[in-house]
């Protein structure tokens, strides 16, 4: 397959899309819909329709695109954090008949999932927003979070999160 800059792309195994910004041989310097940029192999790789709706492409229609804020401080550079929202109304519109537990596990995938893709591209701190309710999100979080080498981990800015949010120092990239 012949790719070039410009190109949209998805991966051949694991979720998401990507534009292409530059061939680099056998491997492609992608710019992830999170705005991450990573490297990835060309033959994992594959092109995607430029006449399908892009919501159609990406996820089941029941579910929200979370609010995933990337601050990048400047035009292609690695974001300086990853702020993640675990408040379920922003993860799905509707979740009538979610047991608390499906609640929980349901947020802490979507919390694992970014904490992955955040470090294998090579985001330096993440703020993962879980609210102050009972604690048990906050707990469960750093439950999952003290399992992981190469972190540590802390409640975030207090003026800014109060003591609803977690932050996340990652000190190696996946396969360092």
């Amino acid at each position: 397959m012949n790719f070039k800059a410009g190109d949209r792309v998805s991966f051949l195994d694991e979720e998401g899309t990507a534009e292409i910004l530059e061939i680099r041989g056998q491997l492609a310097l992608l710019l992830t819909e999170d705005g991450f940029e990573l490297e990835y192999p060309l033959n994992k790789l594959v092109p995607r329709p430029g006449s399908l709706s892009k919501a159609l492409l990406s996820k089941p229609l029941n579910v929200k695109d979370a609010p995933v804020k990337t601050i990048i401080p400047a035009k292609k550079q690695k974001p300086v954090y990853l702020e993640v929202d675990l408040h379920l109304h922003e993860l799905v519109e509707k979740y009538s008949g979610f047991t608390k537990n499906d609640v929980l596990n349901y947020q802490i995938n979507h919390a694992k999932k970014h904490f992955f893709k955040a470090r294998k591209a090579g985001v330096k701190k993440i703020i993962f927003i879980h609210g102050v309710g009972d604690g048990i999100l906050k707990q469960e979080l750093r439950k999952m979070l003290s399992s992981f080498d190469g972190i540590t981990f802390y409640d975030a800015d207090y003026t800014k999160y109060g003591l609803g949010a977690t932050a996340v120092e990652i000190f190696k990239k996946d396969n360092d």
